[in-house]
């Protein structure tokens, strides 16, 4: 895996179920292009939401999680090379005999040492030979990198969809809240109304006290929504890996979803070839296969050489210093069976592996298959929720109307505003839903989200995210 591949991985498709209010919010996340705040030169510009799946894919905690996998990955490989390299050892130490050695030969005898004594040895260790036994086991610690980095990216994958679903819960509530000011504004405009027909005695008090308390219901709303923005953000500032509390500025709207750039057949044919899983799945067959490779290896003979140089404090012996060197070998002829049984189980790992693979091309190919579908779904969805907010602006003119002209109801008119609300409300998450459902098709593609979204202009007036 190349160090920097994950920074800018689509959002993972296997990460943890979410709540269906969640995954509306998080939908939207993916598709967000963030615009510059219109403020004046101390406003910070807006978060787009290319930059908010960078910052999760760069400093998150899968990312940092990831880093440090391969890094540990990386010091196996090291520590495997070190094989390649002589060894030197270095021992010594003191003797303090309580008699001294004393050599007998029949009536002779002769003094050995002292009984104080000094010794040491230095000795240069090579192997020469092992069947490429170290060239082996340096390719499977090289493929156990790979696998580190390609499950991490997975997992930032994960944690980007994550992202996506905070950015987008932010999003949708500050829709929603410019929908509650609008809806603020319809509910007093027709108190107003009613204020004016009951100070002409043409309604009852009745019909005021309802459409205030609905007024204050409405309000109330307004401050949830706030509240819902404000975790939302903070939760983004969470899986972007900086402290709560920042001051994080977003955009107003989003536009549509961009076009997909592909048919679903060739969506498909990228997903084979780039899907985050598939590629994890792939890295683990190559280092099993490696891994087995490493296993038939292992049985043969070593050669190896070895210098030393030693030295031992002694009144007896005419060279107290020794230089010498030894060429030897070693071979385990037999081990009860241990080998055959490592050979066997490297070998049924290959076989899992390869069978995971499969199983992974299948799961992409219907991932992008059905995420296309629900896509497309949305998008019809949203059409469809457009509509009905035309339609229920209409009943609700229609309905104040009717009311001045003493033919409908303050409950009639109440109603007509609160399905206009609704409505709105059904086409902010049809909008953020179809959001998501690409994100999602997306990441089973295995194209890169951020480089997706980040073609996507600034906008604040984008009909139909919001209105």
């Amino acid at each position: 895996m190349h160090p920097t591949r994950h920074q800018g991985l689509p959002p993972r498709y296997g990460g943890r179920v979410v709540k269906a209010s969640r995954l509306l919010a998080a939908c939207a996340l993916a598709a967000v292009p963030l615009t510059t705040a219109a403020g004046g030169a101390d406003t910070p510009a807006a978060l787009t939401l290319s930059q908010a799946l960078q910052r999760v894919a760069k400093s998150s905690q899968a990312s940092a999680d990831r880093d440090l996998d391969v890094a540990a990955s990386r010091q196996l490989t090291r520590q495997t090379r070190a094989s390649l390299y002589p060894t030197l050892d270095i021992s010594g130490g003191f003797t303090d005999r309580d008699s001294p050695a004393i050599a007998v030969f029949g009536d002779f005898e002769a003094p050995l040492n002292d009984n104080t004594y000094l010794q040491y040895q230095v000795s240069a260790r090579y192997l020469l030979w092992d069947g490429g036994l170290r060239r082996s086991s340096i390719a499977a610690a090289q493929a156990l990198e790979d696998v580190a980095g390609d499950a991490g990216d997975v997992r930032i994958v994960g944690a980007q969809l994550e992202g996506m679903g905070a950015y987008l819960q932010a999003m949708m509530a500050k829709a929603r809240q410019a929908a509650v000011a609008k809806r603020i504004d319809a509910v007093q405009g027709h108190l107003k109304v009613v204020q004016d027909m009951f100070g002409q005695g043409m309604v009852a008090r009745n019909d005021l006290l309802e459409t205030e308390v609905r007024l204050r219901t409405v309000k109330d709303r307004a401050l949830e929504l706030t509240d819902q923005e404000d975790a939302a953000v903070r939760e983004l500032e969470r899986l972007m890996g900086e402290a709560p509390g920042g001051t994080m500025s977003l955009p107003d709207r989003l536009p549509p979803p961009p076009p997909l750039g592909g048919s679903r057949d060739e969506l498909v044919k990228d997903a084979l070839d780039s899907n985050p899983l598939i590629r994890a799945a792939q890295a683990k067959v190559t280092a099993a296969a490696k891994q087995a490779a490493l296993q038939q290896l292992t049985g043969r003979p070593k050669v190896f050489a070895e210098a030393a140089h030693t030295y031992e404090q002694n009144p007896y012996m005419l060279y107290p210093n020794a230089n010498y060197i030894f060429l030897g070998f070693s071979w385990n002829l037999f081990d009860g069976g241990t080998r055959t049984t490592q050979r066997e189980r490297a070998s049924l790992e290959v076989a899992k592996a390869q069978r995971a693979l499969e199983e992974a091309r299948r799961q992409a190919s219907n991932g992008v298959d059905k995420a296309y579908r629900e896509y497309r779904q949305a998008l019809r969805e949203a059409k469809t929720a457009r509509a009905n907010v035309a339609a229920a602006e209409e009943n609700l003119r229609i309905e104040e109307d009717q009311y001045r002209a003493g033919l409908a109801k303050t409950t009639d008119v109440l109603d007509a505003e609160a399905l206009l609300a609704e409505s709105r409300f059904t086409l902010i998450a049809q909008h953020y839903n179809a959001y998501l459902k690409q994100g999602r098709l997306l990441a089973f593609s295995g194209k890169n989200l951020v480089e997706f979204y980040s073609s996507l202009a600034p906008s604040t007036e984008a009909k139909g995210a919001s209105s």
